[in-house]
């Protein structure tokens, strides 16, 4: 039971995204378990600072970020266009319009999603009962006091294709 949602039961699965082939097996599944779903949230993310530019951390950014991000919004997208219908959030950052120098695979994979996010909106926007949305978790973070996740859900609720953080 999960009271802190109503009292409702919950499902909990953990994924690494990094591992693509098994992460979309595994959300499969989750899905498959929870009788479908109407909502995915994705806010895959994972960051350094990284003043050497390290390659393991370089990679493990993109990893994570990149393809782990990409393959759980196929896996979102292919569920919701064979139903008709669901709203797919993907969490961004400010960095992805104002990267700097400390990180430079973590600014780029998030202008990477907010990209990729841009581009299903595109290919669904015809379609009319599928939505995808973006937000930026820095802003949501800081400069909200926590309102970043009511601001989302109110995009999601008025149908915005781009919820304004």
């Amino acid at each position: 039971m999960c009271p802190q949602f109503g009292g409702g039961s919950g499902f909990i699965k953990a994924i690494d995204v990094s591992r693509t082939s098994e992460a979309i097996n595994q959300f499969k599944d989750l899905i498959s378990e929870m009788n479908g779903v109407d909502l995915v949230v994705i806010s895959s993310g994972v960051g350094f600072v990284n003043h050497d530019l390290q390659w393991a951390q370089e990679k493990e950014t993109i990893d994570v970020n990149v393809s782990g991000f990409t393959a759980m919004s196929n896996v979102a997208m292919h569920h919701f266009l064979s139903k008709g219908s669901g709203h797919l959030v993907g969490i961004s950052s400010i960095v992805a319009i104002r990267g700097d120098g400390d990180a430079p695979a973590y600014n780029a994979s998030k202008a990477f999603i907010s990209n990729y996010m841009a581009g299903l909106r595109k290919k669904v926007s015809k379609n009319g009962s599928t939505y995808c949305h973006n937000g930026y978790s820095t802003w949501l973070c800081r400069h909200r006091n926590g309102k970043g996740g009511r601001a989302v859900l109110g995009g999601i609720l008025t149908k915005s294709s781009t919820t304004n953080l």
